[in-house]
């Protein structure tokens, strides 16, 4: 596992205190654009905390010029930032730790680790490159099992800067319902009745079907690897299947009722599952169908959850498109039929 240690540089960068809403980080951001400065959003993933968002202004020559414009962005908009890059970090190898006995040859954890991170998008991974796009189109299938009964239901998501717009088609008993949400309010069509909601109860209900919350995993799967300290704990296991279809087994807490495996297939690093054990059960993640949408956009189109053997979700991706802009009207109140 490699360390990450602080050696000097001259370059220099701000970012702000972290938000948990998007809405928050664009109005920042705007503040820095605004202000003359090249900013976007960063969003990461918190292990027991949820996803968090923050503002990065890069390119100062020094840590002084920095601190100057942090000032004045203070003053103008109240933000606090902090200065990053006086001290970069530098990747130092740790001596080598005794871990379980693999055959000869079969690269160690941090190896394998490493090489996954790069293929499903990098550090920052797909969650930042969805937190910079102007807009965003989510078009998928979503099965999940309820008392016994399977409902499959057809959703759209459209994103632009704040504001949302979520449709969902279904068989019964799946309602069919369309969802808006701006900065000037929110409201809903169920069944031809157009009701209105309270805009940040919206906004936390709709946070369930963007992208970040249900492909949080392999979007997030750089920062995992990175600040989790399970993932630190993983160690190459087993390898499992003969040529193209060889997957590496990685494992923490093997012994343990709480624990982490994770297969990597040998093609192309991409995961292949990750199976989280705690007090409450196993829950079993597999991905299918990787595509690269875009440079640090790498999605799975299909992925199932298990919990303790039992499916309870199927994710069937049929687009995540980044646009510059959705039609003229994609937000505007529901009309009634």
């Amino acid at each position: 596992m490699t360390l990450l240690l602080l050696a000097a540089a001259q370059a220099a960068s701000l970012e702000s205190m972290p938000v948990s809403t998007r809405g928050e980080a664009l109005s920042m951001r705007q503040a820095a654009e605004t202000a003359g400065h090249d900013a976007r959003l960063v969003r990461r993933y918190v292990a027991g905390q949820g996803w968090e968002y923050t503002v990065r202004i890069e390119g100062f020559a020094d840590a002084a010029t920095a601190e100057s414009a942090a000032t004045e962005l203070a003053e103008a908009s109240g933000m606090t930032l902090v200065i990053l890059g006086e001290l970069q970090p530098i990747a130092v190898e740790p001596p080598a730790v005794a871990g379980p006995v693999v055959e000869p040859g079969h690269p160690a954890s941090g190896v394998i680790l490493e090489h996954a991170v790069r293929a499903v998008g990098g550090r920052d991974g797909g969650a930042a490159v969805l937190a910079d796009a102007s807009g965003v189109r989510f078009v998928y299938v979503r099965t999940v099992m309820q008392d016994g009964v399977e409902l499959r239901a057809e959703h759209q998501l459209l994103r632009e800067a704040s504001d949302l717009r979520l449709t969902v088609h279904g068989e019964d008993p799946v309602r069919a319902s369309t969802t808006v949400v701006t900065d000037d309010g929110s409201w809903m069509r169920v069944d031809g009745e157009r009701l209105a909601q309270d805009e940040a109860r919206a906004r936390e209900v709709l946070g369930g079907f963007e992208p970040e919350q249900l492909l949080a995993l392999p979007l997030g799967f750089g920062h995992l690897v990175d600040t989790d300290p399970v993932w630190a704990q993983l160690e190459t296991v087993s390898v499992e299947g003969e040529g193209g279809d060889r997957l590496y087994v990685l494992e923490a807490g093997a012994d343990s009722a709480r624990g982490l495996r994770v297969e990597v297939a040998e093609e192309d690093w991409r995961i292949v599952e990750v199976v989280v054990r705690s007090d409450s059960g196993e829950a079993q993640h597999a991905f299918a169908d990787w595509r690269e949408l875009d440079t640090g956009l790498v999605v799975p189109f299909d992925v199932t959850l298990s919990r303790d053997g039992a499916v309870v979700s199927r994710l069937e991706v049929q687009e995540l498109a980044l646009v510059d802009a959705h039609p003229a009207g994609s937000f505007a109140l529901p009309e009634t039929p």
